[in-house]
């Protein structure tokens, strides 16, 4: 092989291992998706650089035929991803991927303790879905909204609202809803393992005369504090400041 075309596959070798030190140090899927396909490329180049082959220029076509095929399941699962997840972060994929597998196999662990023949205790239902949401929220007997750091967590309303089983509303003491609705439900920090799972079991022992007038307060609470309250609340603050 002349000296010209040994120089052409180097560079296409150093072209290459960058392509793959890319794919490796991918922060995110758009980058590996980009990388994956020029590998694809490189591979053809590579492959087929000495075109008077040829048997080298088949061999590099039919290695590009075949990423390319590989593109679409590639592509097919970044897409479910990002579908699930919302983010394009390899990091917070396979952040949600850890959390999802954990109480997936958590509440396997739980259902083959307790489950009875008709009977799933613990189900975990992955990724965005408004119809189930809306189902869940009317149908639920305990909400849990056990948020770390959140705004009014708008979640702890609707919930209330749309429910037609007296549910019990279990609200982190760190929303900013639980101000508003700390009179109609049960407050914890959402740090405290022991004291979630305490309120947990008072909410499902709770008596129906106790869950029917905790859901009545909450449901008053949210139709009366609804958002023409709240801007009339903020105009007669700034007038009584002189703003």
């Amino acid at each position: 092989m002349p000296y010209g075309a040994r120089a052409s596959a180097a560079d296409w070798v150093m072209l290459m291992t960058a392509a793959l030190l890319v794919m490796v140090a991918a922060g995110d899927l758009i980058t590996l998706l980009i990388a994956w396909h020029l590998i694809g490329v490189l591979l053809y180049f590579l492959l087929g650089h000495d075109t008077r082959s040829r048997s080298a220029y088949r061999y590099g076509f039919w290695t590009f035929i075949t990423y390319r095929f590989g593109d679409l399941p590639l592509l097919l699962a970044a897409a479910v991803l990002f579908h699930t997840f919302h983010t394009w972060s390899l990091p917070g994929v396979f952040g949600a991927l850890r959390s999802t597998l954990f109480w997936m196999v958590l509440s396997v662990a739980v259902s083959a303790n307790l489950m009875p023949v008709c009977w799933e205790p613990v189900r975990v239902l992955v990724g965005d879905s408004y119809p189930r949401a809306v189902a869940a929220m009317q149908l639920y007997d305990v909400l849990l909204v056990n948020a770390i750091v959140d705004g009014m967590n708008l979640v702890a309303k609707e919930g209330p609202v749309l429910n037609s089983r007296d549910g019990v509303l279990i609200l982190s003491d760190r929303a900013g809803a639980r101000q508003q609705l700390e009179p109609g439900a049960l407050i914890v920090s959402p740090c405290d393992v022991y004291a979630t799972a305490e309120a947990l079991r008072q909410a499902l022992e709770m008596s129906p005369e106790e869950r029917l007038e905790s859901a009545q307060r909450l449901r008053w609470i949210i139709e009366r504090e609804d958002i023409a309250d709240w801007l009339c609340r903020q105009l007669l603050a700034v007038n009584e400041l002189g703003l």
